[in-house]
């Protein structure tokens, strides 16, 4: 998707003035990256495995504007809106957990390709839900390195590299040991084949297929779980199984 709906992008533009004033005659980039669920082979990227995942239709959308400032604000609909400063890209022990720990992972991931990171504005809308393991984390992870691909001149970044990139801020950046798949299936988009026998170099396919014309349908059903309260025990699978 390069442009948004007319209701998505009102959405959007009503929620960034209203944190960070009028956008007037600057130049505004849209980002999209959608949510994923495994079709076969759940988490077995963790032992090499194969996968195949797909994206969905709850997704992250955003808008960003560039700004003179070293600082990325970030305005997420219904949550406090946070800014962090470029002056430093290292892990901050502090931010870990939080959705700074993306911003700033992903910013010195960006700055790793040898560009420099300038300040800008984000504001987005996020209907993966959270906690829902749907890859809410990976989705927000995506759009804010296409964001900064884009606004700082990087070169164009493949979809599996960006997602190693993703992977590494939630392990080094957030704190939180998740495998490849997450980030491979949402920058991959649509339906998705995935071999992790070489975690450096995977090998992914894309593939075809509607489900209704085989009477199948992906439904997502909301049954009030959370997984994000259990990262510990998360954590202990890789680890056991290793």
């Amino acid at each position: 998707m390069t442009t948004p709906d007319e209701k998505t992008f009102a959405t959007l533009t009503k929620l960034f003035e209203e944190e960070f004033g009028p956008i007037g005659d600057r130049q505004v980039l849209y980002v999209h990256a959608p949510g994923r669920s495994e079709i076969s082979g759940n988490h077995t990227d963790h032992e090499g495995g194969h996968v195949i995942a797909g994206s969905l239709d709850v997704a992250v959308d955003g808008i960003a504007v560039a700004t003179d400032s070293n600082k990325v604000r970030v305005a997420d609909e219904g949550y406090p809106t946070f800014e962090i400063a470029l002056d430093t890209l290292d892990v901050q022990e502090s931010e870990k957990g939080t959705s700074a720990s993306l911003v700033r992972g992903m910013a010195h991931e960006i700055a790793a390709l040898g560009v420099e990171p300038k300040g800008f504005d984000f504001a987005f809308t996020c209907s993966v839900p959270s906690g829902g393991g749907l890859s809410s984390s990976a989705a927000v992870e995506a759009a804010y390195g296409r964001a900064m691909e884009t606004l700082w001149g990087a070169p164009a970044i493949e979809p599996v590299t960006l997602a190693q990139m993703s992977q590494r801020t939630e392990n080094n950046y957030y704190g939180k040991p998740c495998g490849l798949m997450d980030q491979a299936a949402v920058c991959l988009g649509g339906l998705a084949y995935m071999d992790f026998e070489d975690q450096a170099q995977p090998k992914t396919q894309k593939l075809e297929l509607n489900f209704e014309d085989h009477g199948y349908a992906l439904v997502l059903v909301k049954v009030g779980a959370d997984h994000v309260a259990a990262t510990e025990d998360y954590a202990a699978v890789p680890r056991e199984m290793q």
